[in-house]
């Protein structure tokens, strides 16, 4: 581990460090990520949060392609702030700054990826008729609009899964269920809990 955490200098421009030029780099990719992303939201917001988003999508779909191509500009660029941030991390502490990089780069992009992929196929499937239940699951699943939004719906999930364990719990002490159909029961809440 390099624990050297002096200002690099910045080969060019005279009195612009290497740092400094991260930190611009890094303010400059985090802007375009967050215009991109409310942009996103605002090009596609009344196409898929309506009742009838399917015919919204099948009515407008360069709103949704563009929201799509919005989305992975601001996927990319929030991805490459880590990689950016990486060299000065690096002299701090070289296991966060690599943590940083596979869960803020990494993982973000590609929830940010599939976000978008899965904007086009709603695309895709608005013009198929038959399409009706795999659209609105997929449909389900893009109205997560961030991942703050997509962890707090996991973490209601999560409790609402306990909740119903805690039910069938009580269900058998009062003998309203047996052994194997509280098990079968149970089992279906596992993953989540």
């Amino acid at each position: 581990m390099n624990t050297s955490r002096t200002i690099a200098e910045a080969p060019g421009k005279p009195g612009m460090s290497a740092d400094r030029k991260a930190a611009v780099w890094i303010g400059l990719l985090y802007l375009i990520g967050m215009v991109g992303m409310v942009v996103s939201v605002v090009v596609t917001n009344e196409v898929l949060s309506g009742p009838a988003h399917l015919a919204q999508v099948a009515a407008e779909p360069n709103r949704v392609a563009l929201g799509a191509l919005l989305m992975l500009v601001a996927g990319l660029s929030l991805a490459l702030v880590p990689v950016v941030f990486w060299p000065i991390g690096r002299r701090y502490n070289e296991t966060l700054a690599m943590g940083y990089v596979v869960f803020r780069g990494a993982l973000e992009t590609i929830f940010y990826v599939i976000t978008a992929l899965l904007w086009l196929l709603l695309i895709a499937l608005s013009k198929q008729p038959d399409g009706g239940p795999l659209a609105g699951f997929v449909g389900d699943l893009t109205r997560f609009p961030s991942g703050r939004h997509f962890a707090s719906y996991l973490y209601r999930a999560r409790g609402s899964t306990r909740e119903i364990r805690a039910q069938l719990r009580i269900a058998i002490d009062r003998a309203r269920l047996t052994d194997q159909e509280s098990a079968t029961l149970a089992g279906r809440f596992e993953e989540v809990a």
